[in-house]
């Protein structure tokens, strides 16, 4: 028929994801950073069309990849995700979530979302995120861990698990989830927060729960537009088997009248 313009529409999103060194904390299986790969494996699996790039953080933040929907590749990058990404110690979530923020496209005109995978161990539990640094973000949130908590692994230089992190006075440090902040820092700017679980569908609900968000215009494609015209060739080929019919019967019944004569 001719060709038709095709917007396409998607929402922008930046998944934070905690690399700090409690994140190797066993308490939930295989460990809370592998949990943490094992959800976002499930939200890209689930993506349709949406824009997404990774944040890995801790004492600080960067862009390790920019938002795509090229889903392949976001799993290539998600495979190389560690706690040896950044160096120094602490978490700053709010840190964080405002590098986030400011990474969004500044043209885009769709609601920028923020998920915040972490167990929500924050080095300075005073601070308080300030919404008007988000850039209007909704942050939904996922925790990662246990109230009881786990003892924080410490590898050598080829991965391998050497002991278990001291204080200062020789006490092994127990990293404990902690789902408040997480919960408070979601419900500040109108999302939402989740518990990590065995099967992933926290993954699956965060898709669902943004399905009416605004989305952007990312593009406009042009493509073929086509008359379905099948049913005209059916409705000929129809005609054409009842024509055959009735001319191949009278044909048997000329050749068996001359056979009699």
């Amino acid at each position: 028929k001719g060709m038709t313009k095709i917007d396409k529409k998607a929402l922008d999103i930046y998944v934070l994801i905690d690399v700090s060194k409690s994140m190797d904390v066993e308490d939930i299986k295989p460990s809370r950073l592998q949990r943490v790969k094992m959800d976002i494996g499930e939200l890209i699996d689930s993506l349709k069309g949406d824009r997404i790039g990774f944040i890995p953080f801790s004492s600080d933040a960067y862009i390790q990849m920019p938002s795509t929907d090229d889903y392949d590749v976001a799993k290539m990058f998600l495979e190389a995700v560690g706690t040896d990404m950044i160096g120094g110690g602490g978490t700053s979530i709010e840190k964080g979530v405002y590098f986030a923020a400011g990474s969004f496209d500044k043209k885009s005109t769709g609601e920028k979302v923020i998920i915040v995978m972490s167990d929500g161990e924050e080095h300075d539990e005073n601070m308080k995120l300030n919404v008007n640094n988000t850039n209007g973000a909704k942050i939904f949130t996922i925790g990662f861990g246990t109230a009881a908590g786990g003892l924080v692994p410490v590898t050598d230089d080829t991965g391998s698990k050497t002991g278990y992190k001291q204080d200062e006075s020789g006490k092994f440090i127990v990293s404990k989830l902690n789902s408040s902040y997480l919960r408070n820092i979601a419900s500040l700017t109108g999302g939402k927060y989740y518990d990590s679980t065995i099967s992933g569908v926290e993954a699956k609900q965060i898709i669902k729960d943004m399905e009416m968000l605004r989305r952007n215009n990312v593009k406009s494609e042009n493509a073929k537009e086509y008359y379905h015209i099948y049913q005209i060739l059916l409705g000929l080929g129809m005609i054409m088997f009842v024509i055959g019919y009735f001319f191949n019967n009278k044909k048997v019944n000329d050749i068996s009248n001359i056979t009699k004569n």
